[in-house]
């Protein structure tokens, strides 16, 4: 009778330990997984956003969305006017992507599903600058001329 318990309790190490280790390398193979880039790009969908910074539209942008992230084309972003940031990179077929999470505090991102349109809200410091001319336009064809002459002005009273 004790040589039945003393297997029972062998038998229930070694299930123990058994199940430890292969939860182990469970866990270890799907960290791996996670890590690999081609696994990360197999769960990547690609999509073309329109794309509103500060409330303004600015075109389309391509972007791949991740379960928690959005990685937005960089030249899209530099032709939308978000320039001078840097983030996370990454290279996919050939074209190089930034990390819209990785943009904080600086960029905030809203995907809205409902009209399928990505919005940016940018801090000025990544935006271009904007120059306003208060000054009235020349009327077209006006002629300055070289001639001289006087004005006289008086009021009789």
């Amino acid at each position: 009778m004790r040589r039945c318990e003393s297997v029972k309790t062998n038998f229930k190490k070694f299930v123990r330990s058994t199940l430890r280790g292969l939860c182990l390398f469970i866990f270890i193979l799907e960290v791996s997984f996670r890590s690999c880039p081609a696994f990360s790009a197999a769960q990547d969908q690609h999509a073309i956003f329109p794309v509103f910074v500060n409330q303004v539209p600015k075109g389309e942008v391509t972007a791949l969305i991740r379960p928690a992230d959005i990685l937005a084309r960089v030249s899209d972003l530099h032709r939308a006017g978000v320039l001078g940031f840097s983030g996370q990179n990454e290279t996919v077929r050939g074209e190089t992507y930034v990390s819209l999470s990785s943009l904080v505090p600086f960029v905030t991102f809203e995907m809205d599903e409902e009209a399928l349109v990505l919005r940016l809200t940018v801090q000025p410091a990544l935006l271009p600058p904007t120059v306003m001319n208060l000054r009235p336009d020349r009327p077209p064809g006006i002629i300055y001329s070289q001639d001289t002459s006087a004005f006289f002005n008086y009021a009789v009273k």
